[in-house]
């Protein structure tokens, strides 16, 4: 019983990012989380995964990533084409994927807007075999 849990039950698959809080381009929409995750992980993000945000020790919240930016971001880009400064400009230190993840239009932006915050976005899954020495490549992933 346990080794058939084992074998067809599956762990989500995370990359880990960071993630900035800018105002929205139209007043009417909600906040907009720019996300920069590493280079290595550009192919596997998709429009539609889910995207947990850690707004503090205690608060998390989850949205969806809503579009992913062609190609790879260097810091200097980065900098330059969403108008980043000073601190928000030292959280970008590699090369990244980016992609935007639009908050509810009831997020308290005036709270938030600037914050750097760790994110994690949900790329797909394995088997929780997969985990185990010697078993992984039973898996067939």
């Amino acid at each position: 019983m346990a080794g058939a849990l084992a074998w067809f039950s599956r762990l989500p698959v995370q990359a880990f990012g960071v993630g900035i809080i800018i105002e929205p381009e139209k007043a009417s929409e909600g906040a907009v989380v720019l996300v920069f995750a590493p280079a290595d992980q550009r192919a596997k993000l998709r429009p539609g995964q889910t995207v947990h945000l850690q707004l503090s020790p205690k608060e998390q919240i989850s949205s969806q990533v809503a579009s992913v930016e062609p190609g790879i971001t260097s810091p200097a880009e980065a900098r330059q084409r969403y108008g980043l400064k000073d601190g928000l400009a030292l959280a970008i230190t590699k090369p990244s994927a980016v992609f935007k993840v639009k908050l509810a239009p009831d997020f308290s932006l005036h709270n938030y807007a600037g914050s750097v915050l760790p994110v994690e976005v949900e790329t797909g899954s394995r088997r929780l075999i997969s985990l185990l020495p010697g078993l992984a490549s039973l898996s067939s992933e």
